[in-house]
């Protein structure tokens, strides 16, 4: 079980670091475009880069050989996330009020739509609700794949008999 938390520890900041390595470049874009055609093209590439990464990080999560313990991954990787970030915090390496507007907290990369949402509507998020509601998601898709499972397993059950 270690091994594999391990494993979908390593995929989440990789998928992490490189969203925020891009985020960062195209948040320096969007600061400078001052054509409305230039703000609008971005928009569109955000949402298509959004709606990806929540699918990609979706199905890295979701490739285990455990079915069972999902619930226990997402709240493992969460809080290990978490603490990592708030270490990071603490020893001045972040500062959220910049960095907050960009993708951060590693729970983060399931709550893309509410940074499309911040990001076209330029909404500044407190970072407890980006922490509830990262928790939140976190849970409801533990429980979501898990219930999806546990209705396949029944149904071939069934059908053998």
């Amino acid at each position: 079980m270690f091994k594999n938390n391990l494993k979908i520890l390593i995929y989440y900041f990789i998928i992490l670091g490189i969203t925020y390595g891009i985020l960062t470049g195209f948040d320096t874009l969007y600061q400078n475009s001052t054509t409305q055609f230039n703000n609008l093209i971005l928009k569109i590439f955000f949402i298509i880069f959004y709606g990806s990464l929540f699918v990609i990080s979706g199905k890295i999560v979701s490739i285990k050989e455990h079915y069972s313990k999902d619930f226990l991954n997402f709240i493992l990787v969460f809080i290990i996330g978490l603490i990592i970030i708030f270490i990071a915090y603490l020893g001045g390496g972040i500062d959220f009020s910049k960095d907050m507007n960009i993708l951060m907290l590693p729970a983060q990369i399931f709550l893309s739509p509410f940074i499309l949402i911040s990001t076209i509507l330029g909404w500044k998020f407190n970072i407890m609700f980006y922490v509830i509601a990262s928790f939140i998601i976190s849970i409801l898709m533990g429980l979501s794949t898990r219930r999806t499972r546990v209705k396949r397993r029944y149904k071939t059950k069934v059908n053998k008999h």
